[in-house]
């Protein structure tokens, strides 16, 4: 791996540095927050509903891999370099890009979700709680793979522009990584998005044309149109947070990126980071009725 390949665009100052790192760590713990209380109060819904919700508790546990990282960025941009060595850039790429590719595994599966249970009821009402699991490993093994994948030689990690944080080695562009990035970006962006919106589309008119009354009958921590909602708003959420990411690497096809500018490198991991942390707050807008069902599950113990 090669860690010293930096830009040679507009670099930070010290102070730019401190304010990035202050960033991350802010970032980092409203993340965690934020997202283990999303996924500790979902889990601790009734038995049924756990495992409608199985997909939303593994995508706030995605999320808080996402911003798991920040002592190792936060401690970095303070100090101005890179202080964890070859090993620790190897080891914070693969995690980063392991929960990355997880979250977004995650939402679109959500989103996936919802088509089939607003238009295909009765597959959902008997498939799903018992294929729900399988879901679940199929995303983390995806995952796993794409993570792996670099350290096993196709694309390499290696430090970003700024010396202070690590990810895809967008620096050197050989073969390896034009194949990488174009197989990634195919696989878990260009196609997947677009399925999602549909189905969430297809979910929207079904919701639709489906009785309020029906709709409202089963009292459960969010409505189905809510949860329809919910995945919507995440899903952009998702897109805004991710593409910067996905466009510098597309970018290096290009272009050279050696001249990307340590603002240009820093932004884009930033939003993907924030955007994990508006995440939990859907839930707590929609949630008045998580909010009771979890205080009722608390009284009854």
């Amino acid at each position: 791996m090669t860690t010293d390949t930096l830009a040679t665009g507009l670099a930070f100052t010290q102070t730019e540095h401190t304010v990035t790192g202050i960033l991350y760590i802010v970032l980092g713990i409203l993340g965690i927050i934020g997202n283990g209380t999303l996924a500790v109060m979902l889990a601790r819904l009734k038995t049924t509903q756990a495992s409608k919700y199985q997909l939303h508790i593994q995508f706030a546990i995605a999320n808080i891999l996402v911003v798991a990282g920040f002592p190792f960025t936060g401690s970095s941009s303070i100090a101005g370099r890179w202080l964890f060595g070859s090993v620790g850039c190897q080891a914070y790429s693969f995690e980063g890009m392991l929960a990355g590719i997880a979250s977004i595994g995650f939402v679109i599966a959500v989103c996936i979700e919802r088509y089939v249970a607003t238009c295909c009821k009765e597959t959902y009402r008997t498939k799903y709680p018992n294929s729900s699991n399988t879901i679940v490993l199929l995303i983390w093994g995806n995952a796993l793979f794409w993570g792996l994948m670099p350290l096993l030689g196709w694309c390499r990690y290696g430090l970003e522009p700024t010396g202070v944080s690590c990810t895809i080695n967008y620096q050197i562009v050989d073969q390896q990584y034009k194949s990488f990035i174009l197989a990634l970006f195919c696989c878990c962006f260009a196609i997947l998005w677009p399925i999602a919106l549909i189905c969430l589309m297809k979910a929207y008119s079904a919701l639709a044309r489906t009785p309020a009354s029906e709709r409202d009958r089963e009292k459960e921590a969010f409505t189905e149109e809510q949860i329809t909602a919910m995945s919507f708003t995440s899903l952009m959420l998702s897109v805004i947070g991710w593409t910067p990411f996905a466009f510098i690497c597309l970018y290096s096809l290009l272009y050279d990126s050696t001249q990307i500018s340590h603002l240009g490198a820093t932004l884009p991991p930033l939003l993907a980071k924030g955007s994990t942390v508006l995440h939990p707050l859907l839930y707590l807008v929609a949630g008045s009725r998580l909010q009771g069902s979890f205080s009722s599950r608390r009284k009854s113990q």
